[in-house]
């Protein structure tokens, strides 16, 4: 069981950061609750997730998937999803230090059933669907900073 921080008392240190199994496990789990079948990790996905948490990391922050719309808008496909093939995409991000899309309170993710639950699946902006999509098969989680990108992949 999680416990929240108290924000009045400012930014607690640094959160120490999940590994990308740990989340994509977390995430597998979610979906079994929810009885949506398991995604596969895939190594083209994660090529070009590791691109987007470096893109994070330049950025300084949460782009609002600014990257992934002008990769996509691009005439080359951007790394990794060459390889992947066609098909459809989806990408969530998220912060450890997030904000409850329904009650709007910061909340600290400790654990990456946190992340996965308090910090996308509060999200008004379609993360909870992407993260119980029937659609996509394959997956990704690359993370840098307390920052995770999860890449979602559909042939």
């Amino acid at each position: 069981s999680g416990q929240m921080a108290d924000i009045r008392q400012g930014h607690p240190s640094k959160l120490a950061e999940f590994s990308d199994d740990a989340v994509l496990e977390a995430l597998n789990a979610y979906r079994a609750t929810h009885g949506v079948h398991e995604l596969n990790l895939n190594s083209n996905l994660c090529t070009y997730a590791e691109k987007r948490a470096n893109d994070l990391i330049a950025h300084g922050g949460l782009d609002n998937h600014a990257g992934f719309i002008a990769d996509f808008d691009a005439e080359e496909p951007p790394v990794g999803i060459a390889d992947y093939g066609g098909g459809s995409f989806g990408e969530n991000l998220a912060s450890q230090y997030c904000v409850n899309g329904t009650t709007g309170e910061t909340i600290f993710a400790e654990h990456p059933t946190q992340l996965i639950e308090w910090c996308f699946d509060s999200s008004q902006k379609g993360h909870r669907e992407a993260q119980l999509s029937k659609e996509y098969q394959d997956v990704c989680v690359r993370h840098g900073n307390n920052m995770y990108v999860v890449i979602f992949g559909h042939h």
